[in-house]
């Protein structure tokens, strides 16, 4: 796994579910670089050991080439939705 930095940031309040604490990952080319899907998932285990607690992925961003927001995807209960920006 390379070295990736990333940034861990909370939701405000009206953000998310009411129900959950939300956490970001925000992942930059600045700080490292976009880790793959592999090393994004080594990732939230580890941090998931160092929390004390299971984590679940609620969404993701998508960017094109040019880094402009392209979608979203979002994931809850097992249900998978995108949309286009």
């Amino acid at each position: 796994m390379a070295n990736y930095k990333f940034i861990i940031l909370e939701v405000p309040l009206g953000y998310a579910p009411n129900s959950c604490k939300t956490l970001v990952f925000e992942y930059q080319k600045g700080l490292g670089g976009i880790p793959n899907d592999e090393d994004r998932y080594k990732i939230a285990q580890i941090s998931e050991f160092l929390l004390g607690t299971q984590l679940s992925k609620l969404g993701s961003s998508c960017y094109d080439e040019t880094d402009n927001l392209s979608g979203a995807i979002l994931i809850i209960r097992g249900d998978i939705m995108y949309s286009e920006i």
